[in-house]
Formats: structure tokens, C-alpha cells, sequence
């Protein structure tokens, strides 16, 4: 999704699989809300990503990294 911020929403659309997705990622020590209904509309549920100054390049890619691998194991990549 398209983001003028920095914070970046990556759409997952099932609100359930939205929060797994969070609670995985807090698991591996990355914190990202999951944001879902009433929120956004019905079918927009996704993570809400925020990049700050202070994230090194080491910091980010881990993040990728757990991001695709998740991804892949939830199913939505």
C-alpha cells in the first residue's frame, strides 16, 4: 500500500490473520500492530509498520527477513 508517512501499511485483509501475524512478529522480537475492523473497513485489515531514524540497516533487514518468512508460513505470500 501506497504511504506519504512513515508508516507503512502492508494490506493482509483477514482481520485473524492479521493479528497472527503480529503475534508471530512479537514472537521474534518485532513489534507491528495489527489494525483491523472498525478500524478499516471490512477486508483491509493489515500491519502498521513505523520506520524511524533511529532503525539501523541490520534492524531492517531483519525485519524483511522475518516479514517473507511469516508471510510464507501464514500462507499470504
Amino acid at each position: 500500500m501506497n504511504s506519504a508517512s512513515p508508516i507503512i501499511p502492508i494490506l493482509v485483509k483477514d482481520s485473524q490473520l492479521a493479528v497472527k501475524f503480529s503475534e508471530r512478529l512479537l514472537e521474534e522480537g518485532i513489534f507491528i500492530s495489527a489494525i483491523r475492523p472498525p478500524t478499516v473497513p471490512v477486508n483491509t485489515a493489515r500491519l502498521r509498520l513505523t520506520v524511524m531514524a533511529t532503525h539501523e540497516r541490520e534492524d531492517l533487514d531483519y525485519l524483511l527477513e522475518k516479514l517473507g518468512g511469516i508471510g510464507k508460513e501464514l500462507g499470504i505470500i
